[in-house]
Parts: C-alpha cells; structure tokens; sequence
C-alpha cells in the first residue's frame, strides 16, 4: 500500500554506519529511495516479563496486519520518540525508566516500499499488565506478550499458540515467524540479552 501526501512528514536521516543524524528528509522520500534514517523502537515487558507485541492495522503501508514491537515510530527532528509510546499504547514513560540495548540495524523490502533504519533500541520492565495498555487511534489492533521460550522458538520456525486482546476481547489464535514483522538475527540477539540480563524484580 502505497504512502499518501497526508502520511508524509520530515524524519531524522543519518549516516547508514555510524547512525548519527546527518539532517532530515521526507518519510515518503526516505521509504521510496531508500535513505537510512532514525527510529525508536521500545520493547515492553509486562508484569510478568512476558514480550508485549502489538499487531499492526491493515491500512499501514509497511507489513500490514502483521505482529511488531510493541511501541515503534519515526524519529521527528529535534525529539527523542517516546511520544510514540504515550500516541501508540497511551503510556507514560521517563528516558530513566528505558534499558537502551543499543543502536541496530533494519533492513527491509516491503511492497515497493524500502525501508533501512537505524533505530535506537530500547526495553522497558514496566511491571503493568498487557491489559492496562491502550490503544484507540487505530495504528494497534491488538495486543499479546510472549515468553523468552515462545520468542525462541518462533525464530527457531515453529508454531506457538497465543492468546491476543483487541479493544473489545480477548482471543485464542497462533503464530509463526511469517506472522511477525521480520527482523535480523543480529538485531534478536542484542535484544533477548538485554532479556536475559535483567535482574530479579525485589
């Protein structure tokens, strides 16, 4: 699906190795030739440290209906990107609160469209549960959280069984890896890491 006039805005651009903002661009332009730019991506775990992922609406030009991070977005210049949080998921969070895993890599080809980032990764421990996150603009349809052993075994290609929340009920559905918006293996191991190298909640 194609991006209109109305999606386009002036994003971050930056320098394809080191990440650094080199200026602005057009998000149209940045997606139609392909020009690196900055994004944040934080992924939230809930109560019970279970990965929250939400599922993207169908009118999106990139990987519609499919699951992603659980709150994503652009980089406008001169702001950080947590407003995509508060905008996406209706949740409030300090730079404090986030574990920043690190800037990575993506990659992608997606109907036409290219997409190259350098996205500032980060984790959020929220301690909240997957229940008292919002999502109302109609970018989220849903949401559901995996365990690090569910995680795994989708890159491993297997099949797991979840249950998902929309605005409205909850669901019983499964998921593989052509369900998710696909990233790098490298990308995975820096993120299940930072997982794996949290510290036990007092």
């Amino acid at each position: 699906m194609p991006y209109s006039q109305s999606e386009d805005e002036l994003i971050v651009a930056v320098d394809p190795d080191s990440g650094q903002a080199i200026g602005s661009v057009s998000k149209v332009l940045a997606h139609t030739e392909g020009i690196w730019h900055a994004t944040i991506h934080c992924w939230i775990l809930d109560v019970d440290r279970r990965l929250i992922f939400q599922r993207r609406s169908q009118d999106k030009a990139l990987w519609p209906g499919r699951w992603d991070i659980s709150a994503a977005g652009h980089i406008r210049p001169g702001e950080d990107g947590l407003r995509e949080i508060k905008e996406e998921l209706g949740a409030d969070v300090t730079p404090e609160e986030l574990i920043d895993v690190g800037v990575l890599t993506v990659d992608q080809r997606c109907d036409g469209t290219i997409n190259r980032e350098r996205p500032r990764v980060y984790l959020w421990d929220s301690g909240r549960h997957l229940e008292s996150f919002t999502f109302e603009d109609g970018e989220v349809t849903a949401l559901t959280s995996l365990s690090l052993a569910q995680v795994q075994e989708l890159l491993r290609g297997g099949t797991i069984h979840i249950s998902y929340a929309d605005p409205l009920h909850r669901h019983d559905s499964t998921m593989n890896l052509t369900s998710i918006v696909p990233l790098s293996a490298q990308y995975w191991e820096h993120l299940i890491a930072a997982i794996t190298s949290l510290t036990p909640r007092v």
